[in-house]
Order: structure tokens, then sequence, then C-alpha cells
């Protein structure tokens, strides 16, 4: 008859003694060593006729009590040694504790570890059941944000923020007030109207930019809202991080030392500091008996600084998507950087962020992405599906990432990019991001993180003091992709071939 546990906690069995009996110490090591040579004959009388070390029977001892005499319960065939060994200078006591360990008698593992903490104090049965309830309720909020067929919905705390925060209200209407797009609808401009202040390709101070007519200075720190336009559209979100104390700490610092240890990994090395551009214009070069440019002489659009992207784009003549080219080098040091716990909670922090003020948005760059890699499942993402929606990333190493203001217009043109600083600058002083269209300079601090129409609205950084490092991760997906999905898997000029030849709109990889 095995014993069982009481709702108490205790546990009781027939064969447990509720009154100790003391054992004498010197008897353990007689015991264990008969039981292990096996039955003997024995003259002794059932008083028991086993003695002391100095010949007098071990029931005269005043101070013990006798010995029991049950039998030795019988261990299992297989953990019971041939012979009890002993070391010099045990006790007999200390000799069936080494037994004991050595053959591991008694108890499973489980027993064991119960028995290490037996003296921690145990629940009573009132916390157990809220305990209890409480998973019940965890599990049943799991439950409900479990959309079928679309990407697991954010907590309720998060949207009851986002449902409570403040918008940023600008008087601007992006509808009526950009020009920026493209014919198509899906990219922006290469060469976007001027604007009424158009500003010079150079990094401007943040005392230049204040100076412009119509510039307003924004300070949105330890904020999180909406950015909505004059036509109450949600626009972009500026993010000034969890609330979680630990933030700064365990993610903003750990991210600017990774991306350091990086960029030292991938600019100082032996293949660094030559632009070879792509693998035509590399092959062109060498049959005419070129050699690769120089990265000083290589025009900067954005600005000079090193930056690395690592996913997958579409565009510049491409047939279909493809991943960004990158050394073998480059890429185990750009792939370990996206492994690491700082940016996998970045890239979860904004996906949530993304999914609760554009719900739609997000969803759309969530399916299309599937779509892609269920087409093509050679094509490696960045993070898993649950973690972020975006097809690629760039890391922008410094030393002093400041843009210049541009356009990037082959993101898709009502889409966002996800923007986050990093760094050790002053951004009382420098770092802000101005948003040329609307007229705003945006105080930008290490940690926030920006959601913008970047293919719309021409930004740029403001200068960093001397001496100062800025870095930053910019996350986005291009408009081919969107439209290389929305063609049935296919390209432009074939969607265009097929139309000429009157071939039907569905192609070999439509769904």
């Amino acid at each position: 008859m095995a014993g069982r546990t009481l709702r108490s906690g205790k546990f009781f069995s027939p064969f447990v003694l509720d009154d100790a009996i003391i054992v004498p110490s010197v008897r353990i090591g007689d015991l264990i060593a008969r039981h292990a040579v096996g039955p003997q004959d024995s003259d002794s009388d059932d008083e028991g006729g086993v003695e002391d070390d100095d010949g007098s029977p071990a029931g005269d001892d005043d101070d013990t009590k006798p010995c029991p005499t049950h039998p030795l319960p019988t261990p299992p065939p297989t953990c019971v040694p041939s012979k009890a060994r002993f070391s010099k200078g045990d006790t007999p006591l200390l000799a069936a504790a080494r037994l004991h360990w050595k053959t591991q008698i008694s108890q499973p593992p489980h027993a064991a570890e119960g028995s290490s903490t037996s003296s921690a104090p145990k629940k009573s049965k009132r916390e157990r059941k809220v305990d209890r309830h409480r998973a019940a309720r965890a599990a049943k909020r799991e439950a409900l944000r479990e959309v079928p067929g679309a990407p697991k919905a954010p907590k309720a705390l998060v949207l009851l923020r986002a449902r409570e925060a403040s918008p940023f209200a600008i008087d601007f209407s992006l509808a009526t007030g950009c020009h920026s797009v493209a014919s198509t609808g899906w990219m922006g401009l290469r060469s976007p109207p001027a604007l009424p202040f158009e500003p010079e390709n150079r990094a401007y101070g943040l005392e230049e930019a204040k100076a412009i007519p119509g510039m307003t200075l924004c300070d949105f720190t330890g904020k999180t809202g909406p950015i909505v336009d004059a036509d109450r559209h949600v626009i972009g979100v500026y993010d000034a991080g969890p609330r979680d104390p630990k933030w700064a700490a365990d993610v903003v610092a750990p991210a600017t030392a990774l991306m350091e240890e990086a960029a030292a990994g991938i600019y100082e090395h032996v293949f660094s500091g030559v632009y070879y551009g792509t693998r035509k214009q590399e092959k062109k070069r060498r049959k005419n008996g070129g050699v690769p440019t120089p990265l000083d002489a290589k025009m900067p659009r954005r600005g000079d600084f090193n930056s690395k992207t690592i996913g997958n784009s579409m565009g510049g003549g491409q047939e279909a998507p493809s991943p960004f080219f990158h050394i073998v080098l480059n890429r185990i040091v750009l792939a370990g950087l996206l492994a690491t716990q700082p940016f996998q909670r970045l890239a979860g922090h904004t996906n949530t962020i993304f999914q609760a003020y554009a719900p739609d948005l997000h969803r759309y760059y969530g399916t299309t992405l599937e779509r892609l890699h269920t087409w093509n499942k050679k094509l490696k993402r960045n993070f898993l599906s649950t973690i972020s929606v975006f097809a690629a990333a760039t890391f922008n190493f410094g030393p002093a990432t400041v843009t210049l203001p541009h356009l990037d217009f082959a993101n898709l043109a009502w889409g966002w990019c996800a923007i986050t600083a990093f760094g050790h600058f002053d951004p009382d002083r420098g770092g802000h991001l101005i948003l040329w269209d609307l007229m705003l300079i945006i105080r930008f601090p290490p940690g926030a993180t920006i959601f913008l129409p970047s293919a719309l609205l021409r930004h740029s950084n403001v200068a960093i003091q001397q001496g100062e490092k800025r870095y930053s991760f910019t996350q986005f997906t291009s408009a081919g992709i969107f439209r290389f999905v929305e063609n049935g898997f296919r390209s432009d000029r074939e969607v265009n071939e097929g139309s000429l030849s009157g071939g039907g709109e569905g192609g070999a990889g439509q769904d």
C-alpha cells in the first residue's frame, strides 16, 4: 500500500511511524554490512543477540532505546552493492551516508529535490486557490488575443494605454499637402516637388534649424502617442519606450555597446574600406581593367556614415525579392546582432506599438511577408513572425549617424518604417529628427523610436557635438515586395508581357 499526500500537504503512510525511534549510530554500519552479506544463521534469541563493541548486549545501554525487531526492508536488487565498504577513518554513520548517495537506493530525483526544500513554508489552501485562479485568468486573456488568420493581438493593457494616449496634433494634411507619391501609388518619388523652404544637402545645427521661419520644436520625452494630421489621420507614432525602469540598462545600453563592437568587427578588417557596388558593376569594372571605387569617392545620399542592411528587398531591376548581399564575415556579425536579446526585445516592442496604433497596416505587412515566405521558403527572416513584420533592417553604425535631408522613396508610400536612436550624445543639443514637410523638430534621445511614412516625408537629423557618437536601427519593407506579391508573385515586366500576349492574370506562383 503506497502512501499519499493529504490536502493539508502532510504525507501519510501506514509504514511511517509517528513516534521517532532513536537508532544508535553504531548499529547502522553493522546492519548494512549484515544485509549486504546476506541472511546468516544466528544463535541469538528473539530479543536480539547483536553485541556492542565491548561485548555487552545492545539493550543494556541506559542512554539508548532498544532497536526494533522489524526486518530491514529489501532495497531494489539493482541498487544494492555486493559488499559494504568503509573508508579509513569513517564512522559507520558516514559510511552509511556515502553508501546511500553512491548507490542512489531510495528516492527518485524529484523526491530528493522535495526533501531539500522541506524547510520552506508551504502555501496555504487559499493561496493555492488564488494561484489557480490567476493562471486561469491569464490563460483566458491569452486565448482572447488569438485571432484566426491574423497575428496575435496586443495585450489588453497595451490597447488601453494606446486608447488613452494623448495625440500629437499637427497643422498639416498628408492627403493634400504631400505630393511625393509616384504615379503607380506604390512608392515615393526620387525627386519630389520643392518645398516652401527647400533644405540644403547638409546637416543643420539645432539653433540654425530653429531659426527657420515656421519651424517648431517638439519635446515628446517620456510620452508615447500617435502623430495626427489635420484630417485626424494617424500618420506616425512617437514611442518613448516601455514603462520598464530597467529598459535603458537592459536594452538601450547593451544595444549601443553591441553596435560599437559590431562596427569594429565589420569596418576594421582587411576587406573594409572598399565599395564594390553591384555584381554587374564589379564585373564590368574588371572587364575594362578598372579598380573598385573607394568609399570616399562614393557620394552618400543619406549622409557620411557607415551602415549595413540585412534582410530581403526588391528593386533596381530585380525580378524577384532577394536578400541583401554581404561577405560571409559581415553576414555573421549582422545575424549575430539580430539574435541578441536587446534587439530581440526592441523588435518585439516596436512590433507591439505598430500593431496597437495601426492594426490594419500591421496586418497588411504581416500577411504580405507571410505569403512571400510561403512562396519562397529559401528567404530568411530577420526575426520570427511573432516578433516583427518588417522584411529588412538597417544598422547605421555611424560613428556619427547624422542623416541629410532625404526620402526613402523605395519604401511603401503609405507604409511606415521604425527608427530607433542609440549612442552617447546630448539629446538637448543634437540628434533631433527634422520633418521638413511638417516643419517640425522632434527631440530624439537614445532609446526613443518613431514610426513615419519615410517615403513621403523628407527627414534628417540635427548635427551632434564634436566627439559624440550616435547610432540608429531602422526597420522597413520595400514597396517592391508588396508589388511583387500583389502581382501574383510576378514582376511588373512579367505582368505587362502577359497582358500584351493576351495571357491571364494568374501565374504559376499565384495563390
